[in-house]
Order: structure tokens, then sequence, then C-alpha cells
């Protein structure tokens, strides 16, 4: 899309790009790109319900960026050393105890 801005610039999670991308697909045929987006998007989106809740959860700590929360959400880490390496973009010393409260939120959803 060159030569095209973009209405708004925040980030959203897979699950959210696969309904957005579906959406378009049943007003007009998908390009070979959207399918590609579709295809990867699908392999990777949880439930979108399951998805804001994460997201409430990780901003009440008040801990995280937003385009951060978005990445976990996307990854779902399942240890502490994916939460590491995706806090890593906040370019700041995370305590243990608030590197347990992040992974607590994806514990949950899998019980």
């Amino acid at each position: 899309m060159i030569g095209k801005e973009g209405k708004d610039k925040s980030s959203v999670t897979l699950t959210n790009v696969w309904g957005i991308l579906e959406g378009r697909r049943k007003s007009r045929e998908a390009t070979y790109e959207q399918q590609l987006a579709i295809e990867h998007a699908s392999k990777f989106k949880i439930d979108e319900a399951a998805s804001e809740k994460q997201r409430k959860a990780l901003e009440e700590l008040g801990l995280l960026k937003p385009d951060t929360i978005t990445k976990l959400i996307d990854v779902q880490p399942g240890n502490e050393m994916l939460v590491r390496q995706v806090i890593s973009m906040e370019k700041k010393v995370f305590e243990q105890e608030d590197i347990a409260k992040i992974l607590s939120v994806f514990k949950k959803g899998k019980n």
C-alpha cells in the first residue's frame, strides 16, 4: 500500500487480522498477499473473547505498552523465557514478580 496513509496506526492481534481479512474476502476476492496473510493468521489465531480478556488483564497490570501486549497475545508464551524475549521490546528491566504476573495471564487461559 505504497503511497496510502493509514487511518489508525494501532497494532492488532492475528485474531483481529484474520477477522478483518475474512470480512473483506466475503465482499471481494482476496489478493495473493491477503490470502497468504489469512492462512498465516488462521494457524495462530485464538478465540477473540480470550484474546480481549488477556488484553484487559495485561493492561490492568500497567507494565507494558500496547504494542508489546499485542505481541504477547500473538505469541501466547508458555514459559518465562518467551515472556522475557517479547518484553525485551520495552527496553526496561522487569522484576521477577512482574514477569510471573504476565505469565499468569496466559496460564489462566490454558486451564
